[in-house]
């Protein structure tokens, strides 16, 4: 076992195992090093910015968890996997660069992040798992890539920051509360490949004003638009009119317009949900 003034490095300098909590300044991680363990550098709170060789290829769970004075960290080309819960509570960091190399990031790995303002996803990673920039109120900017085929439950919850987001085409369903309490998101695009959007998905979503549901879109669960008092205009793309009644709970429906195709106007003035809504227009 080897050890300097701020840290414990076991196997051959393989896995970072433990740090000195006490420790103030910048943390260098030795080259040789391939992974960071588990925990860490959990509750290190004095490190202000981190140095991590391109040895590494795994940052493990909790890893840096509540490390509040961290305000910069360069994740390296050659990191493959960004733990659970790997940078939660890192309220000082700002930004982060995730490179392309890294094709798993963890559930709730930024959860908490207050400071965090943008974030360059990597190319090639196909989920964002739940939880994981739940909490960044921050968080302005954030290109989620192509490559993203699912969006967990929770994972841009109570982002108050964000403004707007474009769902990559080959998302299929918007998870359980995935947007909610997102109250400065003003644009959401919503690709034809999503058939399902989740509970309580845009709950809270305060500045919404107008929302395009494609007609691939097929279940709409309970309060997925709850509280959503702004939105002025729905289109809805369906040539037959489906129930999406209680995704629209608590919503005044007689200060919307809702936008349907030309030819099924007659059927939605019929309905006895959508005749509720204040104008109902062909288009």
């Amino acid at each position: 076992m080897k050890k300097n003034n701020y840290l414990t490095i076991s196997k051959g300098g393989l896995t970072v195992l433990s740090c000195d909590k006490n420790y103030k300044g910048d943390l260098v991680i030795p080259n040789g090093v391939t992974k960071i363990g588990e925990e860490a550098f959990k509750d290190c709170k004095d490190f202000t910015s981190v140095e991590i060789p391109y040895s590494v290829t795994d940052i493990g769970r909790n890893a840096f968890h509540g490390c509040s004075g961290l305000t910069s960290i360069k994740i390296p080309i050659g990191v493959k996997k960004i733990g659970n819960f790997g940078f939660e509570r890192c309220t000082g960091l700002t930004h982060v660069n995730i490179p392309d190399s890294v094709n798993k990031i963890g559930r709730n790995a930024f959860l908490g992040c207050s400071g965090l303002s943008s974030v360059k996803l990597p190319y090639g990673l196909t989920k964002i798992e739940d939880g994981t920039f739940s909490g960044c109120e921050s968080l302005s900017s954030i290109d989620i890539p192509y490559s993203v085929t699912k969006i967990g439950k929770s994972a841009f919850l109570d982002c108050k920051n964000l403004s707007s987001i474009e769902i990559p085409n080959r998302v299929t369903g918007i998870g359980k509360k995935t947007f909610k309490d997102c109250t400065n998101l003003t644009s959401v695009k919503i690709p034809d490949s999503v058939w399902k959007i989740g509970n309580n998905a845009f709950e809270n979503c305060t500045s919404l004003a107008s929302i395009n549901i494609p007609d691939g879109v097929t279940v709409i669960w309970r309060h997925a638009f709850y509280g959503c008092k702004n939105i002025t205009g729905i289109h809805l793309n369906h040539e037959y009119p489906i129930n999406f009644s209680e995704a629209f709970e608590a919503t005044d429906l007689s200060k919307i317009t809702l936008f349907v195709p030309i030819a099924s106007e007659k059927d939605y003035r019929k309905h006895p949900f959508y005749s509720q809504f204040g104008k109902i227009v062909g288009e």
